[in-house]
């Protein structure tokens, strides 16, 4: 089983896609389905402490910067 943690290719190759259903989230190495046989989809999702980080320090501040130019 490859190693998720000691190179990082895996996570450094995940990216998500905007779909009409949401946002897809995926792999592309050579790899990614052995992992995702092993582990599951989970290994594509957030904690909910990521979560509210993100929320906090990304989506917020920049959801507040593009509707301030509106008001």
């Amino acid at each position: 089983t490859p190693d998720l943690y000691i190179r990082g290719d895996f996570h450094k190759s995940i990216k998500g896609k905007a779909t009409e259903k949401g946002v897809m989230i995926g792999s592309n190495v050579s790899f990614a389905r052995d992992i995702e046989r092993k582990y599951g989809n989970i290994i594509y999702g957030l904690s909910p402490e990521a979560k509210k980080r993100f929320v906090s320090t990304q989506l917020y501040p920049r959801l507040k910067s593009y509707v301030s130019k509106f008001i």
